[in-house]
């Protein structure tokens, strides 16, 4: 071969390698196009499924909370069942008496209750409401008059008997 045809042969392959070297280029940058919309269009949904799944979660430990305080409840229904439990809540909260029974309602706080007086309630929280002390003794103070509260307050526990 001659030099003519090696300075024209050497043409042909650098051109024929800057073709391929611009095809790679083109084919590169589109594919990175693609993607970048491809990313671009799937943000929406993506964040929309993450927050999704975080709500769910919170609502999975809602949910959790809600049936552990629902079986508390229960059980607390399943106590107060009887005719004991039914008994106490009358006497301490309703101030409820048996017949032959006086009520003393002390007002003071905890530490000034007489010794003696019941809990205002099962679960202990006496807080600012008056303490109940219940006597077995009947009333004998004869100059006593009973007003209408009284009258009313008696005749409810007459109910009880």
């Amino acid at each position: 071969m001659s030099r003519k045809a090696k300075r024209s042969a050497s043409p042909n392959s650098s051109s024929v390698r800057s073709v391929r070297a611009r095809r790679r280029l083109v084919t590169i940058i589109v594919v990175m196009v693609v993607l970048a919309v491809a990313v671009a269009a799937n943000r929406g949904p993506v964040t929309d499924y993450l927050h999704a799944r975080a709500r769910a979660e919170q609502k999975a430990q809602v949910v959790q909370q809600m049936e552990e305080q629902l079986a508390a409840y229960e059980e607390h229904v399943k106590r107060l069942d009887s005719d004991d439990s039914i008994e106490v809540i009358a006497r301490q909260e309703l101030v409820y008496a048996r017949a032959g029974e006086d009520v003393f309602i002390v007002t003071g706080g905890p530490d000034e209750a007489l010794p003696g007086a019941g809990p205002v309630s099962e679960r202990g929280d006496a807080g600012d409401r008056p303490r109940l002390a219940i006597s077995e003794e009947a009333d004998t103070d004869s100059s006593w008059e009973k007003g209408p509260i009284e009258r009313f307050v008696e005749a409810v526990f007459g109910l009880f008997r």
